[in-house]
């Protein structure tokens, strides 16, 4: 998450439809999936649920995995970000968001969402999102 900050801070603010999509290649790739847990995908997937809460400067995470051994299902998971989901992160590294936004957000990304529920109330600074889905 520090990395894809850093690099994306250098970008200007003001960018044309082509950079943006040149930037958006650039975060999907390096949110890309290692080949151990594409591995572990073709064995068995993940039933998650992710609940992340920020209120201020406090930030509490539930992450609840349960193990669902269907074999092959994983391999048919997308392997990257999608576009919606770059663009999204993008807007909270630029500060579209409440600090560790970004951390949340990027271990909230599944490879198959089931609901995605997320919440910002810039005026109290809280945010919340809850993910159901399986990875």
């Amino acid at each position: 998450a520090e990395e894809i900050a850093r690099i994306v801070s250098t970008f200007p603010y003001e960018m044309s439809a082509e950079e943006v999509r040149v930037q958006l290649r650039r975060v999907q790739s390096m949110t890309a999936s290692p080949i151990p847990k594409l591995l572990r995908r073709s064995l068995f997937v993940w039933f998650r649920i992710y609940v992340c809460e920020i209120r201020g400067d406090e930030m509490e995470k539930v992450n609840i995995r349960i193990p669902i051994p269907v074999p092959l299902l994983g391999a048919f998971m997308r392997r990257r970000l999608a576009e919606e989901q770059a663009l999204k992160l993008l807007e909270l590294i630029r500060g579209g968001g409440p600090p560790g936004a970004v951390e949340g957000y990027i271990e909230s990304c599944m490879g198959m969402e089931l609901l995605r529920v997320e919440e910002f109330d810039a005026g109290w600074g809280e945010w919340y999102l809850v993910v159901i889905g399986l990875d």
